[in-house]
């Protein structure tokens, strides 16, 4: 059986647990507008929109070792910077931790979270409320991984948050802009 090798899109050999900042973009699943629309090139977040908003800004109560910084929820992706700012534990709260305190057992310390581990957390905890409100159990909101970009100096981190800041302005031009795909969930 041969089944189909998807490429990594991260960089080979680096540490993505260290103390970086990294540009992220996340599209959503068939790049289907499920997050609200641009009028008069500003974003208006539906409640479905709103619920990335809090997750993402919820984020470092759960990972005490990141920082956000500028993002923008578009129709059917989301790019965000977001900072690693120790390679130490990054969970404030676990069931684990909970669980041991009441019970007197000893748990194992959380890993280091990795950039993939924290997305993947964002786009866990997204889906699972969004399909929560929806009652549709199972149904996939984001696509497979995502893409990153390793902030390298001070020209790069204002480039891409002047790229952040204006996304909702060039939408009308954005070729992820495709009107057919809009609210299939």
């Amino acid at each position: 059986m041969n089944l189909h090798q998807r490429k990594s899109t991260r960089l080979k050999g680096f540490d993505y647990s260290s103390a970086n900042m990294y540009f992220v973009t996340l599209c959503t699943k068939n790049k289907i507008h499920l997050f609200g629309e641009i009028t008069n090139e500003e974003m208006k977040l539906n409640w479905k929109g709103k619920i990335i908003y809090e997750c993402w800004e919820n984020l470092p109560n759960h990972y005490s070792n990141i920082t956000l910084d500028k993002f923008v929820i578009m129709p059917n992706h989301f790019h965000g910077l977001i900072s690693i700012i120790d390679n130490s534990r990054g969970e404030v709260t676990s069931p684990d931790i909970e669980h041991s305190h009441k019970t007197g057992r000893e748990t194992l310390p959380l890993p280091i979270p990795f950039l993939s581990k924290i997305i993947a957390y964002f786009k866990y905890l997204t889906t699972k409320r969004i399909n929560k409100k929806l009652n549709t159990p199972g149904s996939k909101i984001w696509q497979r991984s995502f893409y990153d970009h390793i902030i390298r100096n001070d020209e790069d981190y204002y480039n891409t948050q002047s790229y952040i800041e204006l996304n909702p302005i060039k939408w009308e031009w954005d070729s992820e802009n495709k009107k057919e795909i809009q609210n299939e969930i």
